[in-house]
């Protein structure tokens, strides 16, 4: 081989190389979008799905052992303290108990243009869907500090212009309990032991974990990476409730001890024991998860394999192509493997982006 001839498969190689960084690069910042926009519209239908079903309650009777029967009517139905005192509604029991990925509630921003369907969970798959709650903190709207993670490039970027609140601005959560505003507070009200600023954000590391803990007040804590397209630091904005706090969150041994209920017009009796939570969210509810605020954004390699399979199988189309144009005709090999190549290479993209810290 030439030396001239050497030059152009090395050039070729790095042509070819370039073209497939600026596709996935491509993919990053649009293509994730469509993934984004395509959970968010099956969030939104379960969203809605919830909040009807939490609101439809029928008159019941509680079967209080430390008092008479009673009739509670539907406005009346109470949501907090022990379980064993009080009538549950069970749609709105159960939704305190979300698995991973469910759709919990719905955050507004008006100044920054924010509105989306907030998930359970910070996972991987979980931030494509959209904004996703630490599992660790309360649920939004409920005493506490509730704490959100959302990206702020990719999958729609949902927190893409967080460091543009202010002050004073805003924060609607919408959940079964209700809704409830937020009003963004400054650093130093926010941290007053670690941060002495004005602005309406702090900067910390993915290890200050201590952001999503209790502040002895109720507020909404939002986290994201910092800077933009990068993992290497995190923005928070904390905000202030300015309503009443729905009910906490029972325990899952109040919420399995829940009495029974008689419903007032047929009788019949609803039974919300030890069917109340199911069994594989035992664990994850019984036990405080540990707080991180690098979970589902950090190196992860364990879809490695699927991503040499993708590739594997997208350079073998495109070999065939290449030997198809020789031995056949050029255009028509190229119109036949286009559409193979680029479902390839988006499969491909796909666990890529599942590899590498997110943004």
């Amino acid at each position: 081989m030439t030396l001239a001839r050497a030059l152009g498969v090395v050039g070729r190689f790095f042509i070819g190389a370039g073209t497939i960084i600026l596709l996935f690069v491509a993919y990053q910042l649009w293509g994730t979008n469509i993934a984004h926009d395509l959970s968010q519209g099956q969030l939104e239908t379960e969203l809605e799905e919830l909040f009807a079903e939490a609101a439809t309650i029928s008159p019941v009777t509680s079967a209080s052992p430390r008092g008479p029967t009673t009739t509670t009517t539907p406005e009346s139905l109470p949501l907090g303290g022990s379980a064993t005192e009080q009538v549950w509604n069970k749609k709105k029991l159960l939704a305190m108990f979300p698995s991973g990925g469910d759709a919990i509630s719905r955050i507004e921003a008006p100044s920054i243009g924010l509105n989306e369907v907030v998930v359970e969970g910070v996972q991987v798959a979980d931030l494509r869907k959209g904004p996703g709650h630490y599992r660790s903190t309360p649920l939004p709207g409920q005493p506490g500090n509730a704490s959100i993670a959302g990206h702020r490039t990719t999958y729609g970027a949902p927190f893409h212009d967080i460091d543009q609140l202010a002050v004073g601005d805003e924060i609607v959560v919408t959940t079964v309990q209700g809704a409830f505003t937020y009003r963004v507070m400054s650093s130093s009200k926010a941290f007053p032991r670690r941060d002495k600023g004005n602005d309406a954000h702090t900067i910390v590391t993915p290890e200050d974990s201590w952001v999503l803990g209790d502040h002895d007040d109720n507020r909404l804590t939002l986290t994201a990476c910092h800077p933009k397209y990068s993992a290497q630091q995190r923005i928070v904005v904390a905000a202030e409730m300015i309503d009443t706090p729905g009910a906490a969150r029972p325990s899952v041994e109040e919420a399995n001890g829940a009495v029974s209920l008689t419903d007032a017009e047929t009788g019949k009796t609803i039974e919300l024991a030890s069917e109340i939570i199911p069994e594989e969210l035992n664990s994850a509810y019984a036990l405080e998860e540990e707080r991180t605020l690098d979970e589902g954004l950090s190196w992860d390699t364990s879809p490695l394999p699927k991503a040499l399979l993708f590739a594997s199988i997208t350079g073998l189309i495109f070999a065939v192509m290449l030997l198809g144009s020789r031995l056949w005709r050029r255009i028509p090999s190229y119109t036949i493997a286009l559409l193979p190549l680029a479902v390839g290479l988006y499969f491909t993209f796909e666990q890529v982006d599942r590899i590498l810290p997110a943004y």
